[in-house]
């Protein structure tokens, strides 16, 4: 190998190192014209399932045995969350990607909902308690408040019966002893809107965040 075809073999566009040990999902961020003014849509999630009761956008896991690409996953899951046709689905294009510190990476997707209101809507029951819209604007007025939540790396923990478990084996590896305990304690900023439809938080509200500020 020589530098030549080093050179030749990288990615013409940058993807996410270590995205083959994440959860890969995607998500499509809707946009509503309503009364000639657009709203960005929400759901709300089934108190049932996983995250259940909070707030987020259409989309989810990718699944390589059906999807081809990321945003085909983002509109699979909005046509199949908000009994949406696919043709009343407009993509406007790709947005940034999302990574999460619980090893969670998020591509994004900006589409445009051919529809008149959200009556027209026909959610999946057994997914999505509820939809609802705000508009842009509501978000440039209102900035979100941030808080901090601690994080750190743990390289063992004690089971249900008070046993140790290692799960990152630092004195075999030869590690400084600093790696035996855990480290890092970093401050992990989160973002929160408080509606008064509902308060937006953590990754979901990130992605809103990014958009108004690009906007």
């Amino acid at each position: 190998m020589d530098i030549k075809s080093i050179k030749k073999k990288l990615p013409s566009i940058p993807d996410v190192i270590g995205r083959e040990f994440a959860l890969n999902s995607a998500i499509l961020i809707p946009l509503i014209e309503i009364e000639g003014e657009y709203h960005i849509l929400f759901e709300e999630r089934n108190a049932k399932i996983r995250q259940g009761s909070e707030i987020c956008f259409p989309g989810g896991k990718v699944d390589s045995n059906i999807d081809c690409t990321f945003q085909d996953s983002a509109v699979r899951e909005t046509v199949e969350e908000l009994g949406l046709p696919r043709d009343n689905i407009e993509i406007l294009g790709c947005f940034n990607t999302l990574t999460s510190h619980m090893g969670v990476i998020v591509n994004t997707f900006v589409a445009e909902l051919k529809i008149s209101s959200i009556d027209d809507l026909k959610p999946a029951p057994n997914e999505v308690a509820r939809v609802f819209t705000l508009p842009v604007s509501y978000f440039k007025e209102n900035p979100p408040k941030t808080y901090k939540i601690r994080i750190e790396a743990q390289p063992s923990y004690i089971d249900a019966d008070g046993n140790e478990i290692v799960t990152f084996p630092c004195r075999e590896l030869g590690l400084p002893e600093r790696y035996l305990k855990p480290w890092g304690n970093n401050n992990h900023r989160v973002v929160v809107y408080q509606t008064d439809k509902g308060v937006i938080w953590g990754m979901t509200a990130k992605v809103v965040l990014e958009l108004i500020n690009l906007i």
